[in-house]
């Protein structure tokens, strides 16, 4: 079947009387759909997707995973209207020149301007703001409700504290993970799982030439928002960080590891992830050049960026269309 809308309810349910149930997504599907789309052709198009020996299979969600994914969906649908709230009042006070800091203290602090009459805000217009007001507490109430709620089951869950020893990955994210991802074992490796969320480079090749581009962005929304965000929020706190779009990449590809093998894990090599500062050393001496690791060999040298005397190249010469630039690359 399509993965689509209550397919896992009816994947369960068939699967109970003995089937063996497969969902696949929709877009690997759409292909094999010849022309008009009616139910007969979408049958075929099944028919045919599922025979191939590279399709991709969804997993079936489990009760308590999709009631998980409710929760936090009404958490955020809570946050977006609570924003919503937010933005109407400052819009409407910014009309009379009354502004404050961004953040929630400031906007505690235009809130506590609507509480006292005064001539700066008429009359009528501090009734109908109060009212957004009172939305907005609300909202946060039921909010942070939801949240404590999130974090107590996380705490509680063997699986989800193993994700939270990850960097960056709170019971927000690792709830999100074990709710979206029932079986980490159809990754074959970390960066599969990164590449899935939409964290890795979009792929463009041709000719022999290979040249990675920005982040797909393909994927889980949802999931991908909230590993960038922990990953901002964790490298603003550490000292001499890099982009936050990698140390998401990092975490999800740990997450991964951290589901798949069931223990903490290190890294040997630049791809293989584990926790920040912890790698093993190799067991025979090696050199690195660029994005490989050279046994015995001296690195190439180049008329352009080796001066004389200069025995190693210091980064690897990139495929992208300046190719007078030398640009660093992890091993692989």
């Amino acid at each position: 079947m399509e993965a689509c809308g209550s397919a896992h309810h009816w994947a369960r349910v068939i699967g109970s009387y003995g089937h063996e149930v497969k969902l696949m997504p929709p877009a690997y599907v759409k292909p094999y759909v010849k022309r008009n789309k009616n139910d007969g052709r979408d049958a075929e198009g099944i028919c045919e997707a599922v025979g191939r020996p590279t399709m991709r299979f969804v997993p079936v969600k489990s009760v308590a995973q999709q009631a998980t994914l409710a929760v936090h969906g009404v958490r955020a649908l809570l946050v977006r209207q609570r924003t919503m709230a937010a933005n109407g009042l400052r819009a409407a006070l910014s009309e009379l020149g009354i502004v404050a800091a961004q953040g929630v203290e400031g906007l505690r602090a235009l809130m506590a301007r609507l509480e006292a009459p005064g001539e700066e805000i008429p009359e009528m217009m501090r009734g109908a703001l109060l009212a957004l007001v009172r939305q907005w507490q609300a909202l946060d109430a039921e909010e942070r409700v939801l949240e404590r709620q999130i974090t107590k089951a996380a705490r509680c869950d063997r699986e989800a504290r193993r994700l939270m020893e990850v960097p960056s990955v709170g019971p927000i994210i690792a709830s999100t993970v074990l709710a979206k991802v029932p079986d980490a074992k159809v990754f074959r490796s970390g960066r599969d799982f990164a590449a899935w969320v939409g964290l890795t480079g979009r792929d463009h090749g041709t000719g022999g030439k290979h040249r990675p581009g920005r982040i797909s962005k393909q994927g889980d929304r949802v999931l991908r928002a909230l590993l960038i965000s922990g990953a901002s929020s964790h490298l603003r706190a550490a000292e001499g960080a890099r982009r936050h779009r990698s140390m998401a990449a990092r975490s999800a590809r740990a997450a991964a590891l951290q589901g798949c093998h069931g223990g903490i894990r290190r890294q040997n090599r630049a791809h293989h992830l584990g926790h920040a500062g912890q790698r093993r050393t190799l067991s025979r001496p090696r050199e690195r050049v660029g994005c490989c690791l050279v046994e015995g060999r001296q690195p190439p040298r180049s008329r352009s960026f080796l001066s004389e005397g200069q025995s190693r190249c210091d980064g690897k010469w990139s495929g992208n269309r300046d190719r007078n630039t030398p640009h660093r690359h992890r091993a692989s």
